[in-house]
Formats: structure tokens, sequence, C-alpha cells
């Protein structure tokens, strides 16, 4: 019998620990009891058994048969926002798995489960220096990145800070196949769309808000932000409050994926990376000169 750390969809400041006489996998999910209640766990890691607690400890409920394993590269990203948002790891499982996502996965399993099928990016070569493109056409500049970035076998996502602004922007970088991730989609098409990511299938164009950035990518390739200055980006409630242009360039940087932040008015921070040397700055045409004075 082995002992784990499990992560529940709750707000814990601590990780329950269940036995299992059955093998676990890092990432795997299980169904366990907590205070009466049945949730949806991941298993974070293995506990020595020498380090066996002084009191009983509950057993794995159930292995659910249909629901693939959460990848390292997920974890990674969740624990970088609990860690940097100062929110607890489960707050964050909830908002990447909500509860109506992960009945759908359970009621319609797609695709046989196989051991070590979702792993973390390995094969991709190191990401170019993240590039701030300034410009009020940004399209085509989109347009042409995405393109070799599919060329290459990969995927990408595009960030916009609101929804009214996924459909208008597919349509001006012209990607017909490019999916629009927003609430209209159906759960069917939510979930086909996420079994397609995590397995790597085929190159995906994935258009969408902040919420698009806990989608099981596998082979992704290149993050868009758009109107990267833009405060939509930021969650205020509820947890985790975070800020969807600052989670892209941690995910871009844990899949060893290009990064393109776009806006014609970039924010201070943006253009102080590029000052230092952290960003590489692109201007489009057109970009009048402006003289800046710092007033203390």
């Amino acid at each position: 019998m082995g002992l784990y750390n499990l992560l529940l969809p709750l707000k814990l400041d601590w990780t329950p620990v269940y036995s299992c006489n059955t093998a676990l996998r890092v990432g795997q999910r299980v169904k366990v009891n907590f205070n009466g209640k049945d949730y949806i766990a991941v298993v974070l890691s293995f506990k020595d058994n020498s380090d066996a607690p002084g009191f009983k400890v509950l057993e794995v409920s159930e292995i659910p048969q249909g629901l693939t394993d959460i990848s390292e590269t997920e974890i990674k990203l969740w624990k970088f926002v609990s860690q940097y948002y100062m929110c607890t790891l489960g707050e964050v499982y909830m908002a990447a798995y909500p509860k109506y996502k992960v009945s759908t996965e359970l009621k319609k399993p797609k695709r046989k489960i196989i051991e070590g099928q979702v792993k973390s990016i390995s094969s991709r070569e190191k990401y170019c220096k993240p590039i701030l493109y300034q410009g009020a056409s940004r399209a085509q500049y989109y347009k042409e990145r995405i393109s070799k970035c599919l060329e290459t076998g990969y995927s990408a996502l595009v960030l916009v800070p609101e929804v009214e602004s996924a459909t208008i922007l597919k349509e001006a970088i012209g990607i017909e196949e490019a999916i629009v991730f927003d609430p209209a989609l159906t759960a069917a098409k939510r979930r086909n769309l996420a079994n397609e990511l995590r397995h790597g299938d085929r190159s995906i164009v994935v258009i969408g808000t902040r919420s698009s950035l806990f989608l099981p990518f596998k082979n992704l390739g290149l993050v868009i932000v758009d109107e990267e200055q833009d405060p939509s980006y930021k969650q205020t409630e509820p947890a985790p409050r975070y800020n969807g242009r600052d989670v892209a360039c941690v995910m871009a940087s844990l899949h060893n994926a290009d990064l393109v932040l776009g806006s014609f008015t970039p924010s201070l921070e943006s253009l102080y990376n590029c000052k230092i040397g952290k960003y590489s700055l692109v201007r489009g045409d057109n970009i009048p000169k402006v003289n800046l004075q710092l007033l203390d």
C-alpha cells in the first residue's frame, strides 16, 4: 500500500495524504472522499511509507476511467500561479478544472488512458527572446508567426482581453481553422478541444481570453498576447487573482514556446523589459515618435 500527496479542488493550505493499493502516477486523477463529499483529486507526489503519519489514512475511493493525467507542465504552471499570487493550489486547480468540466470528462471518456501518455514538453528547442510588437495593424504579423508555428507541427495560443475581440481578431488574421474558446462553446466541443490539445494529435490555433491559459496544451509552440497593456487581463474575483499576460509569459517559458506581446500603446513594464534587453522591440509601420518625460 502506497501513500500519496493529493491535490483537491478546495481552499486548503495543507496537502491531504491518501493511501492506495494500486500504484499511482504523478498527475493521475482519482476519486476520494473528503469530509463526507467526493472529489476528483490529482496525485502530486509519492509519500515515503517510512514517514507514515501516526493516524489512520483514508484510502482512494476509485480510479475513474476516462480521466487523462494532468501533465507536469500544467502542475508547474498551477504552482507558479499559487505561489506568485498568494492563493492555494486547490483554488488554481478549481479554476483550471471546474466541476462541470470534470463532469463532462467522466460522462463521455474519449480515449484509452496510457501510462505516461501526458508528459511535459522537452523535444522543442529553446524558445527565442520574447518580442514586443508595437503597431496599430498587428494581424498580418500574427498570421505570419502563427503560420510558421503550424508548419513546425506546434499549436498556438492567442490571448485577447475580451471575448468580443476573439472573433474580430480571428477574421483579421484570416486563419479559418482557428478555434475561438469562449462561453458559447458547448461542453462537448470544450471536451473535444481539450482532448486534442492534451494529446497533440494535430496543430491547433486557439483564440481566447485569460481562461484559455488553463487549457491542457501539449505541443505549444507560440503564445501571443494581444493588447498586452489591457487591464482586463487581470482577474480580481474569485481566486486565483492573476494577471493573464504575466501567466502567459510563464506558460510560454514552461513550454519553450515563442512569446509575442502586441500593442499600439505598450505597458511601461514591457517597454522597460525591452530597454534592459529582456524583450526584443519590433515596431510596425506608422508608429509616431513620442518624447517621454518622467515627472517626479
